[in-house]
């Protein structure tokens, strides 16, 4: 989604359920977070596979900025010049 742009009806619907979803995932044992899951109607499923989709690549993204940011990645960048 560029700036300026309405988000996607998926995108909304995304929104909506991350803060519940961030929620039970603090709130609770990775077990009892299965069970639940198992648990769910299949369009439930979907917005939380769609939800945990994007909140798994933004937590890799900002790691990824972490460890640019904190030269942690400044060797293999040096390594990968000499080829």
């Amino acid at each position: 989604m560029n700036h300026g742009e309405a988000p996607s009806p998926g995108m909304t619907v995304i929104n909506e359920y991350a803060d519940k979803w961030e929620l039970l995932i603090m709130a609770r044992t990775v077990e009892d977070i299965e069970k639940e899951i198992i648990q769910l109607p299949q369009d439930q499923l979907r917005k939380f596979r769609a939800w945990y989709e994007k909140f798994d690549a933004d937590k890799w993204d900002k790691q990824i900025e972490a460890d640019v940011a904190g030269g942690k990645l400044d060797a293999l960048a040096g390594k990968s010049k000499k080829l």
